[in-house]
Protein backbone atom coordinates (compact mmCIF):
# COMPACT_ATOMS: atom_id res chain seq x y z
CA UNK A 1 0.00 0.00 0.00
CA UNK A 2 1.32 3.61 -0.58
CA UNK A 3 2.50 3.54 -4.10
CA UNK A 4 2.03 6.28 -6.24
CA UNK A 5 2.31 7.35 -10.28
CA UNK A 6 1.29 5.83 -13.15
CA UNK A 7 1.67 1.83 -11.71
CA UNK A 8 0.30 2.61 -8.19
CA UNK A 9 -2.96 0.78 -8.89
CA UNK A 10 -1.02 -2.33 -10.24
CA UNK A 11 1.05 -2.20 -7.54
CA UNK A 12 -1.09 -1.62 -4.33
CA UNK A 13 -3.31 -5.01 -3.14
CA UNK A 14 -2.91 -7.69 -1.52
CA UNK A 15 -0.67 -10.58 -2.30
CA UNK A 16 -1.18 -14.46 -1.23
CA UNK A 17 1.54 -17.17 -1.59
CA UNK A 18 1.32 -19.70 -3.94
CA UNK A 19 2.69 -22.95 -4.63
CA UNK A 20 5.27 -21.95 -6.83
CA UNK A 21 8.86 -21.36 -5.10
CA UNK A 22 11.62 -19.06 -6.71
CA UNK A 23 15.33 -19.22 -5.35
CA UNK A 24 13.31 -20.61 -2.31
CA UNK A 25 11.35 -18.00 -1.38
CA UNK A 26 7.66 -18.51 -2.03
CA UNK A 27 6.12 -16.52 -5.26
CA UNK A 28 2.49 -14.05 -4.14
CA UNK A 29 -0.08 -13.84 -6.61
CA UNK A 30 -2.20 -10.73 -6.49
CA UNK A 31 -5.77 -11.32 -5.04
CA UNK A 32 -8.12 -10.74 -8.09
CA UNK A 33 -5.62 -10.36 -10.41
CA UNK A 34 -3.89 -13.89 -11.83
CA UNK A 35 -1.15 -11.59 -13.83
CA UNK A 36 0.46 -9.90 -10.98
CA UNK A 37 3.16 -12.05 -8.26
CA UNK A 38 5.20 -10.97 -5.81
CA UNK A 39 8.74 -12.09 -6.50
CA UNK A 40 12.54 -12.92 -4.86
CA UNK A 41 15.23 -12.74 -7.48
CA UNK A 42 18.74 -13.51 -5.55
CA UNK A 43 21.11 -12.46 -8.14
CA UNK A 44 19.79 -8.82 -6.79
CA UNK A 45 18.47 -9.90 -3.52
CA UNK A 46 15.32 -7.77 -4.30
CA UNK A 47 11.48 -8.59 -4.49
CA UNK A 48 9.76 -7.64 -7.41
CA UNK A 49 6.25 -6.90 -8.07
CA UNK A 50 5.49 -7.70 -11.83
CA UNK A 51 4.00 -9.28 -15.08
CA UNK A 52 4.01 -12.66 -15.66
CA UNK A 53 5.88 -12.70 -18.45
CA UNK A 54 8.93 -10.82 -16.11
CA UNK A 55 8.73 -14.18 -13.77
CA UNK A 56 12.24 -15.16 -12.83
CA UNK A 57 13.52 -11.93 -14.14
CA UNK A 58 15.16 -8.85 -12.30
CA UNK A 59 12.42 -6.73 -13.70
CA UNK A 60 8.99 -5.31 -12.65
CA UNK A 61 7.12 -2.37 -11.43
CA UNK A 62 8.41 -2.37 -7.58
CA UNK A 63 11.51 -3.66 -6.30
CA UNK A 64 12.51 -4.02 -2.74
CA UNK A 65 16.11 -4.76 -1.39
CA UNK A 66 16.15 -7.95 0.84
CA UNK A 67 19.84 -7.82 2.27
CA UNK A 68 19.65 -10.76 3.55
CA UNK A 69 17.05 -12.39 2.46
CA UNK A 70 14.01 -12.25 4.16
CA UNK A 71 9.96 -12.57 3.98
CA UNK A 72 9.14 -9.07 2.02
CA UNK A 73 6.53 -7.88 5.12
CA UNK A 74 10.07 -7.83 7.20
CA UNK A 75 11.89 -6.08 4.59
CA UNK A 76 13.19 -2.76 6.48
CA UNK A 77 14.20 -0.92 2.79
CA UNK A 78 12.65 1.73 1.12
CA UNK A 79 10.61 0.23 -1.55
CA UNK A 80 11.76 1.84 -5.44
CA UNK A 81 8.82 2.27 -8.07
CA UNK A 82 9.01 2.41 -11.32
CA UNK A 83 7.42 5.84 -12.83
CA UNK A 84 7.96 4.57 -16.55
CA UNK A 85 11.78 6.17 -17.12
CA UNK A 86 13.77 5.48 -13.69
CA UNK A 87 13.35 3.59 -10.38
CA UNK A 88 12.51 6.17 -7.90
CA UNK A 89 12.57 5.87 -4.09
CA UNK A 90 9.03 5.91 -2.36
CA UNK A 91 8.95 6.01 1.72
CA UNK A 92 4.93 5.79 1.36
CA UNK A 93 5.41 2.25 0.19
CA UNK A 94 4.46 -0.13 3.55
CA UNK A 95 4.53 -4.07 3.05
CA UNK A 96 2.81 -5.63 6.11
CA UNK A 97 0.99 -9.08 7.16
CA UNK A 98 -2.51 -9.10 6.14
CA UNK A 99 -3.44 -9.93 9.80
CA UNK A 100 -1.31 -6.52 11.05
CA UNK A 101 -2.70 -4.66 8.06
CA UNK A 102 -6.15 -5.36 8.92
CA UNK A 103 -5.67 -4.70 13.11
CA UNK A 104 -4.11 -1.36 11.57
CA UNK A 105 -7.24 -0.17 9.49
CA UNK A 106 -9.89 -1.50 12.14
CA UNK A 107 -8.25 0.54 14.74
CA UNK A 108 -7.76 3.75 12.37
CA UNK A 109 -11.37 3.24 10.87
CA UNK A 110 -13.01 3.15 14.47
CA UNK A 111 -10.90 6.80 15.28
CA UNK A 112 -11.56 8.35 11.67
CA UNK A 113 -15.20 7.39 12.26
CA UNK A 114 -15.43 8.85 15.61
CA UNK A 115 -15.04 11.94 13.53
CA UNK A 116 -16.45 11.60 10.54
CA UNK A 117 -19.85 13.88 9.81
CA UNK A 118 -22.47 13.44 7.07
CA UNK A 119 -21.05 15.19 3.97
CA UNK A 120 -23.49 17.28 1.36
CA UNK A 121 -22.02 17.13 -2.25
CA UNK A 122 -23.43 19.23 -4.90
CA UNK A 123 -22.85 21.07 -8.13
CA UNK A 124 -22.09 17.81 -10.04
CA UNK A 125 -22.96 18.15 -13.80
CA UNK A 126 -24.17 16.12 -16.72
CA UNK A 127 -25.80 12.14 -16.98
CA UNK A 128 -24.26 11.14 -13.40
CA UNK A 129 -25.19 14.49 -11.75
CA UNK A 130 -28.52 13.28 -10.39
CA UNK A 131 -26.33 10.06 -8.85
CA UNK A 132 -23.76 12.54 -7.43
CA UNK A 133 -25.09 15.48 -5.75
CA UNK A 134 -27.03 14.37 -2.31
CA UNK A 135 -25.98 13.91 1.58
CA UNK A 136 -23.99 10.68 2.02
CA UNK A 137 -24.29 9.97 5.67
CA UNK A 138 -21.68 7.74 7.89
CA UNK A 139 -21.96 3.87 8.42
CA UNK A 140 -20.76 1.85 10.47
CA UNK A 141 -18.67 0.00 7.32
CA UNK A 142 -14.86 0.60 6.80
CA UNK A 143 -12.66 0.66 3.40
CA UNK A 144 -9.10 0.98 3.57
CA UNK A 145 -9.56 2.25 7.31
CA UNK A 146 -11.80 4.68 6.32
CA UNK A 147 -15.67 5.04 6.83
CA UNK A 148 -18.18 4.52 4.18
CA UNK A 149 -20.73 6.78 3.50
CA UNK A 150 -24.25 5.68 2.08
CA UNK A 151 -26.26 7.93 0.75
CA UNK A 152 -29.25 9.19 2.37
CA UNK A 153 -32.81 8.08 0.33
CA UNK A 154 -30.65 5.96 -1.80
CA UNK A 155 -29.16 2.65 -0.22
CA UNK A 156 -27.58 1.81 -3.51
CA UNK A 157 -25.16 4.60 -3.47
CA UNK A 158 -21.98 5.16 -1.58
CA UNK A 159 -19.03 7.38 -0.83
CA UNK A 160 -16.15 4.95 -0.32
CA UNK A 161 -12.52 5.48 -0.31
CA UNK A 162 -10.06 3.23 -2.18
CA UNK A 163 -6.50 2.31 -0.85
CA UNK A 164 -5.19 1.64 -4.32
CA UNK A 165 -5.70 4.25 -5.81
CA UNK A 166 -5.64 6.53 -3.02
CA UNK A 167 -9.54 8.59 -4.10
CA UNK A 168 -13.16 8.64 -2.78
CA UNK A 169 -15.76 7.16 -5.32
CA UNK A 170 -18.82 8.17 -5.47
CA UNK A 171 -20.46 4.68 -6.98
CA UNK A 172 -23.54 2.17 -6.89
CA UNK A 173 -23.45 -0.88 -5.25
CA UNK A 174 -22.05 -3.20 -7.86
CA UNK A 175 -18.81 -1.27 -7.83
CA UNK A 176 -17.77 -1.74 -3.95
CA UNK A 177 -14.17 -2.13 -3.58
CA UNK A 178 -12.91 -0.78 -6.93
CA UNK A 179 -11.61 2.34 -8.13
CA UNK A 180 -14.96 3.18 -10.14
CA UNK A 181 -18.03 5.08 -9.85
CA UNK A 182 -19.93 8.58 -11.34
CA UNK A 183 -16.96 10.78 -9.49
CA UNK A 184 -13.57 10.64 -7.82
CA UNK A 185 -11.88 12.79 -5.38
CA UNK A 186 -8.26 12.22 -5.43
CA UNK A 187 -6.37 12.27 -2.38
CA UNK A 188 -2.65 12.84 -1.81
CA UNK A 189 -2.29 12.16 1.47
CA UNK A 190 -5.90 10.86 2.19
CA UNK A 191 -8.20 13.00 4.39
CA UNK A 192 -11.69 13.43 5.33
CA UNK A 193 -13.69 13.99 2.21
CA UNK A 194 -14.78 17.25 2.91
CA UNK A 195 -11.36 18.32 3.81
CA UNK A 196 -9.86 17.92 0.34
CA UNK A 197 -8.94 20.74 -1.64
CA UNK A 198 -8.39 18.52 -5.16
CA UNK A 199 -10.82 18.88 -7.74
CA UNK A 200 -13.31 16.65 -8.39
CA UNK A 201 -13.54 14.51 -11.44
CA UNK A 202 -16.83 13.46 -12.93
CA UNK A 203 -17.33 10.19 -15.21
CA UNK A 204 -19.56 11.71 -18.20
CA UNK A 205 -20.44 8.73 -19.81
CA UNK A 206 -16.60 8.21 -21.79
CA UNK A 207 -14.30 9.76 -19.36
CA UNK A 208 -13.26 11.55 -16.69
CA UNK A 209 -13.93 15.45 -16.47
CA UNK A 210 -12.84 17.91 -13.77
CA UNK A 211 -15.53 19.66 -12.71
CA UNK A 212 -14.76 22.88 -10.71
CA UNK A 213 -18.54 23.46 -9.82
CA UNK A 214 -18.31 20.45 -7.69
CA UNK A 215 -18.48 21.03 -3.59
CA UNK A 216 -17.85 18.71 -0.90
CA UNK A 217 -19.15 20.04 2.90
CA UNK A 218 -20.14 19.25 5.93
CA UNK A 219 -24.15 18.81 5.67
CA UNK A 220 -25.41 21.49 7.67
CA UNK A 221 -27.42 18.71 9.84
CA UNK A 222 -23.80 17.82 10.47
CA UNK A 223 -23.33 20.60 12.57
CA UNK A 224 -23.34 20.49 16.54
CA UNK A 225 -24.93 23.91 16.83
CA UNK A 226 -25.66 27.07 15.08
CA UNK A 227 -22.27 28.79 16.29
CA UNK A 228 -20.25 26.28 14.57
CA UNK A 229 -22.16 26.57 11.21
CA UNK A 230 -22.22 30.79 11.43
CA UNK A 231 -18.25 30.02 11.88
CA UNK A 232 -17.99 27.38 9.21
CA UNK A 233 -20.15 29.69 6.74
CA UNK A 234 -17.80 32.58 7.24
CA UNK A 235 -14.53 30.64 6.87
CA UNK A 236 -16.28 29.43 3.50
CA UNK A 237 -16.90 32.95 2.50
CA UNK A 238 -13.67 34.19 3.48
CA UNK A 239 -11.94 31.33 1.59
CA UNK A 240 -14.28 32.13 -1.64
CA UNK A 241 -13.35 36.30 -1.23
CA UNK A 242 -9.67 35.16 -1.60
CA UNK A 243 -9.96 33.34 -4.48
CA UNK A 244 -12.05 35.89 -6.12
CA UNK A 245 -9.71 38.76 -5.11
CA UNK A 246 -7.44 36.74 -6.64
CA UNK A 247 -8.30 35.83 -9.88
CA UNK A 248 -9.67 40.02 -10.14
CA UNK A 249 -6.23 41.21 -9.83
CA UNK A 250 -4.95 38.39 -12.35
CA UNK A 251 -7.96 39.88 -14.79
CA UNK A 252 -6.96 43.85 -13.27
CA UNK A 253 -3.09 42.78 -14.39
CA UNK A 254 -4.42 41.40 -17.91
CA UNK A 255 -6.60 44.02 -19.16
CA UNK A 256 -5.20 47.11 -17.89
CA UNK A 257 -8.63 48.31 -16.27
CA UNK A 258 -8.53 51.53 -14.73
CA UNK A 259 -7.50 52.10 -10.75
CA UNK A 260 -10.94 53.86 -9.88
CA UNK A 261 -12.75 50.84 -11.89
CA UNK A 262 -11.09 48.63 -9.72
CA UNK A 263 -11.61 50.17 -6.26
CA UNK A 264 -15.33 50.55 -7.62
CA UNK A 265 -15.15 46.06 -8.24
CA UNK A 266 -13.74 46.01 -4.86
CA UNK A 267 -16.95 47.74 -3.03
CA UNK A 268 -19.25 45.85 -4.90
CA UNK A 269 -17.19 42.88 -3.71
CA UNK A 270 -17.58 44.24 -0.58
CA UNK A 271 -21.33 44.74 -0.18
CA UNK A 272 -22.01 41.33 -1.54
CA UNK A 273 -20.36 39.53 1.34
CA UNK A 274 -21.79 41.99 4.06
CA UNK A 275 -25.29 41.16 2.47
CA UNK A 276 -24.33 37.16 2.55
CA UNK A 277 -23.31 37.78 6.43
CA UNK A 278 -26.47 39.88 6.99
CA UNK A 279 -28.72 36.95 5.78
CA UNK A 280 -26.31 34.60 7.70
CA UNK A 281 -26.86 36.57 11.41
CA UNK A 282 -30.80 36.13 10.32
CA UNK A 283 -30.70 32.49 10.44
Amino acid sequence: RGAKGPNAITINGIYEPTDEFCNKWPIYRKRGEQDKWLEFFDASNKWYIKATPDKGKARGWMRLAANPPCKPENCKSICEVWDGNKWTSQPSVSIVSLRQRRENDTKLGIERRAQAVPVDIRGAQGPSASSINGVYEVTNELSGGWPVYKKRGDPDKWLEFIVSTSEWYVKPTADRGRPEGWMCIPCDPPNRPELLTSPCEVWDGEKWVIQESVTVLKAVNGFDNMIEFRIFCEEEILSLQERLNGSLKRVVELLSIPSDKVIEGNNQLKDIIDNTKDNLNKL
